[in-house]
């Protein structure tokens, strides 16, 4: 997990950093079928009940993405992003909850998407080549949290802010009664390096449910999802609870 430090904004705004080309569709050894999740910019359009968004989750496109909201013929989000701002995850993830959407992931939800806006859904949608992947949270064990700039990790996870986050991720996690270690249980055994040398990581639905996360929908059917997934060199964490 790496997070960006922006001096420029004062220390006070933190951005899940992706580091990756936006004209590369490989991400870490992990093939994604499309541009669009990384798009800085996110597009966010209305299509009938759904709303779309594809890009990354930033201030800015969090705003667009509730405003959005504010109708009641939305019944879906349907969403496309390769994670981003921890702080608007979770304040989408927290609209989601209170309007009771669907959440319908088309080529990628990963990162803060699929720690955050994924298990908030009341129907959660995943198509049988939607990917779903996690690489850690502002909770995970510290040794894996990697940062840039001109601020050592200890200080780091001390500014108020960040212990603000973290707390808010806990929060989230009990309010919704899923398991607070879901974004980076594989994080937290000795072999973690050694079976996932991309950083990057699954679950199979059923262990998705163990953790708490329910209502999950597979076009398709789990074995395809779970197949189509492993063709692409995404790696499942086992039952690590």
């Amino acid at each position: 997990m790496r997070w960006r430090w922006n001096c420029a904004m004062k220390k006070k705004y933190f951005l899940f950093a992706l580091f990756v080309p936006i004209n590369s569709y490989a991400f870490n050894g992990i093939d994604i079928p499309s541009y669009k999740p990384f798009t800085p910019d996110a597009v966010v359009r209305v299509d009938g009940s759904e709303v779309l968004f594809d890009g990354l989750i930033e201030k800015d496109s969090a705003k667009r993405l509730i405003k959005s909201l504010q109708t009641k013929k939305i019944k879906i989000i349907s969403i496309n992003s390769m994670g981003g701002d921890v702080e608007s995850a979770l304040t989408i993830a927290k609209e989601i909850l209170e309007k009771k959407l669907d959440v319908k992931v088309r080529d990628v939800c990963a990162s803060a998407c699929a720690n955050y806006i994924f298990p908030a859904g009341n129907r959660k949608l995943l198509g049988e080549r939607s990917l779903l992947l996690f690489h850690g949270s502002v909770n995970s064990p510290v040794k894996y949290i990697k940062i840039s700039g001109d601020i050592s990790i200890e200080k780091f996870m001390n500014l108020p802010s960040i212990k603000k986050l973290k707390k808010e991720e806990e929060s989230f996690y009990k309010g919704i009664k899923v398991k607070e270690n879901f974004p980076y249980c594989p994080q937290q055994q000795p072999n973690y390096e050694e079976k996932y040398p991309e950083k990057w990581f699954s679950y199979t639905p059923e262990n998705i449910k163990d953790f708490g996360v329910k209502n999950i929908f597979i076009s398709g059917g789990s074995k395809k999802w779970v197949l189509y997934l492993e063709k692409r060199d995404v790696v499942f964490s086992p039952q690590c609870l």
